[in-house]
């Protein structure tokens, strides 16, 4: 189980703009068109929803995996500025309770492929990762703090009573406000994420 957030104001989209993405597309989100929007699962398996247009205005994206459901197509949930996106339009999804495998000495990537060859024109001001699936209703949560303030992360209280620990705290979380910059991060050498 895992969430991505992310906050975005992006101008232009290259094909296959990778907007955030860890080691190897082994967790990522990657705009194929400013329309098309793929999130992916240990590289090979994928979801890809047709949205509206995620150029030229502020919005906020959280993609959030739960490889234990039965049915396929409900393993990856999308939400762009707290509407639900449905089922994706096509995927690759993951076997049921299947884990995310994070290799040991990874990194965080925001706005870019190691090659630097995919980066998006505008900004991408938050990005977050969490070792659980949120619910839709904590994603709402999330969303309505998100939309208003996405420059102090220690504010947000999820809802199942936690404060947002940063990364050396608890490795399986990264949020982009707890670096100087967007240099990247290191992922801890643990292995795998549990559904």
């Amino acid at each position: 189980k895992v969430t991505i957030q992310m906050v975005t104001n992006l101008l232009e989209v290259p094909a296959t703009t990778t907007i955030m993405r860890v080691s190897d597309l082994h967790l990522a989100v990657i705009m194929h068109t400013a329309t098309s929007l793929t999130a992916t699962f240990n590289s090979g398996k994928f979801a890809t929803w047709n949205t509206n247009s995620l150029i030229g205005a502020r919005h906020v994206i959280q993609v959030a995996w739960d490889t234990t459901h039965a049915t396929a197509t409900s393993r990856a949930r999308l939400k762009i500025d707290d509407v639900d996106q449905g089922a994706p339009d096509t995927e690759s999804m993951p076997a049921q309770n299947g884990t995310l495998n994070l290799q040991t000495g990874g990194v965080v990537i925001i706005g870019n492929n190691l090659d630097g060859t995919t980066s998006p024109r505008g900004t991408i001001s938050y990005v977050d990762v969490w070792d659980q699936s949120l619910t839709d209703a904590e994603l709402s949560t999330e969303y309505a703090v998100l939309v208003v303030n996405d420059d102090n992360p220690g504010a947000l209280q999820p809802p199942f009573g936690t404060q947002r620990a940063p990364v050396v705290d608890r490795p399986a979380i990264f949020d982009s406000n707890r670096l100087s910059g967007f240099q990247g991060a290191a992922i801890s050498d643990r292995p795998a994420l549990i559904p």
